[in-house]
């Protein structure tokens, strides 16, 4: 830590145009003696982050002096490195921070010889409001720091485990703890940001995709045309089963219970092999399948009330074959999965401890924030292996797959295989009618099926659960159908057409007449300088504050505006910036200027 130094002096802000308004300036002093061998952070970042540092190569100014090259290089790593744990984070910034000034400093008298060999670097990051500007000015500095440690320590399991607790202790989970973001919110996010679609951060974990009229609502994989009331039944298992049942769609016979003398009651009544599972947890935890006896029922009724927060659970009639999950993207199929359990592939050369220890020490040597659930060898898994012919000493011939646990379950783990082209058109059906009852617009509809290409009428299959919000963009068959998402939710890059007139009382004069002019084309058209605010009538309206940027920000959440016209009046954009990055500059009157002005239309000449 004593190796960076009076970082920083100061966090300034400074003007910028780009969504989340001001840009942060950060200033770091460090020693020469924190850069070890950059080979060695290399490895670190390949192996331990998988980072591609072929990317880092940023080629280096010419008339730099060459003393600087190494400390430059040094730099752009850490920052590489900052972004991986701003990602980690779920933040959603999605360029790296620029370092617009690296210097060396000069000695000092007092300290002559220590202070010979510092730099001070000065980067940019881009700005969100979803964390401070201390807590993320802290992210880069733990990633300048780890860079350092990284490039004089060698990289081990052990040193890599301790730098992953390090960062998932100390970034990680305090900033998930305050605004939890989920895999879904980030994934949609950053493919918005691939796709040049703006997105303003609202509250918590709730974004807005797009500007005025053409916004979306997001909230992980949900929009807002999603009723509130899918939450409350996608919730419950027992509502889920009631809704399906009344409306006619095939779901499991299934009977709640809230004491193990009911369970048993229910369990005569439905008759062996039994599903027993809390009615209201998630991501499959106190699931327990194949029940065929008492001792069974008991020792699963119990783990499924402890994880229960109603303290309710099911027994349910067990049906075959294996979950599908259906993802339904306004009212349409976007893509479909086979979920498979947990497993390891037999090679024809090593045990199943063995494959399993292997596919654990993999797993092990990525971050902890993008890990896959370990292969436990647990009474499940052992289970599930006798099943399979093995004891866990057996060699599997190669390619034989070895389930580890029953299902799949965001607890356990599991693997997908897409079947979105083999979903018979039945089964597609009551899917989609399924998402209507519930009032979603996306939903997650799981079928249980042995084969998704028959109908349910066919094979006895079930609509096992609706899921409110479910996971996307979590897998790579998930990532490869977001950009379809992105299309079907919102109209091209969701920007309305934003027009910026500068100067005085002629500028707000002009301005007045455009909106005129686009009223009486039919567009609602807002216009607002600082102090003043007129909607689609030209009528006043009122704000607590005087901002540009905070008024600009305001409109762009209404989603009744069609155009926005801005008026800029004064320097306070220098300051502010303003949460837009494309728009139509005119020229200011040069009759009424105010002070400043013609460092205003620098700044916003690049929104042309």
């Amino acid at each position: 830590m004593s190796q960076t130094r009076n970082a920083p002096e100061t966090t300034k802000l400074r003007g910028a145009i780009g969504l989340g308004t001001p840009k942060l300036t950060f200033s770091f002093k460090f020693a020469a003696t924190l850069i070890g061998d950059l080979n060695n952070l290399d490895q670190w970042l390949e192996q331990a982050y998988q980072l591609d540092t072929a990317q880092l190569l940023v080629p280096d100014p010419k008339d730099e002096d060459a003393a600087l090259k190494g400390p430059r290089a040094f730099i752009n790593r850490a920052l590489a490195f900052a972004q991986a744990l701003v990602d980690g984070g779920r933040i959603p910034l999605f360029d790296l921070a620029e370092l617009s000034n690296l210097a060396r400093l000069q000695p000092t008298n007092a300290d002559e010889t220590s202070q010979s060999a510092d730099y001070e670097a000065k980067i940019r990051p881009p700005y969100i409001d979803v964390i401070t500007p201390a807590q993320l000015y802290a992210i880069y500095k733990e990633a300048l720091l780890a860079a350092g440690r990284m490039s004089k320590t060698p990289l081990t399991p052990q040193n890599r485990q301790a730098e992953y607790q390090h960062f998932n202790n100390k970034i990680i989970l305090p900033i998930a703890k305050q605004a939890a973001r989920g895999t879904s919110t980030q994934a949609v996010l950053r493919t918005a940001h691939e796709n040049n679609i703006p997105f303003i951060h609202r509250a918590g974990a709730m974004y807005q995709i797009g500007w005025g009229c053409k916004a979306v609502q997001i909230d992980r994989s949900s929009v807002g045309a999603d009723s509130a009331m899918a939450s409350v039944i996608s919730n419950s298992k027992r509502l889920t089963a009631k809704v399906l049942a009344d409306a006619g769609l095939p779901a499991a016979k299934h009977i709640n219970s809230t004491t193990l003398e009911s369970a048993k009651k229910a369990a005569q009544t439905i008759g062996w092999p039994l599903v027993v599972k809390p009615a209201d947890a998630e991501r499959g935890e106190g699931v327990h399948i194949n029940i065929t006896n008492n001792a069974g029922l008991e020792r699963a009724f119990q783990d499924a009330l402890k994880v229960s927060p109603g303290k309710q659970v099911l027994i349910e009639e067990q049906v075959s074959g294996t979950c599908h999950r259906i993802f339904i993207s306004n009212g349409e199929l976007l893509y479909a999965v086979k979920r498979c359990p947990k497993s390891i592939i037999g090679d024809g050369q090593n045990s199943v401890r063995a494959l399993a220890e292997t596919a654990n020490q993999i797993t092990l040597s990525t971050p902890p924030w993008r890990r896959e659930p370990l292969c436990k060898l647990d009474e499940e898994a052992l289970q599930q292996i006798n099943r399979a012919g093995h004891t866990l000493e057996t060699i599997p011939a190669k390619g034989e797959l070895i389930h580890l646990r029953e299902i799949e379950s965001t607890l356990s783990g599991g693997y997908d295989i897409e079947v979105t082209h083999q979903v018979h058109p039945e089964n597609l059906r009551i899917a989609l009618q399924a998402a209507k009852l519930a009032g979603l617009s996306n939903a997650g509809i799981d079928i249980l099926s042995e084969d998704i290409a028959k109908p349910w009428v066919e094979n006895g299959a079930i609509i096992n659960e609706i899921n409110y919000a479910p996971l996307l963009g979590g897998g790579e068959i998930s990532r490869s159908h977001l950009q379809t998402y992105l299309s079907r939710i919102i109209e091209e890059d969701g920007r309305i057409p934003v027009d910026i007139y500068v100067g005085g009382d002629s500028a707000m004069a002009q301005a007045k007449e455009h909106q005129k002019n686009l009223h009486k084309n039919g567009q609602q058209a807002y216009l607002t300088s600082h102090a003043e605010t007129l909607d689609d009538e030209q009528a006043l309206r009122p704000y607590p504050f005087k901002s540009l940027a905070r008024r600009t920000k305001a409109l762009l959440l209404e989603n009744t505006v069609e155009a926005l016209i801005l008026v800029v009046q004064n320097a306070d954009v220098l300051e502010t910036g303003l949460p837009i990055d494309k728009a139509t500059l005119h020229l200011a009157s040069t009759t009424d200027p105010f002070p400043r002005i013609n460092e205003v239309t620098a700044l916003l000449a690049p929104l042309q």
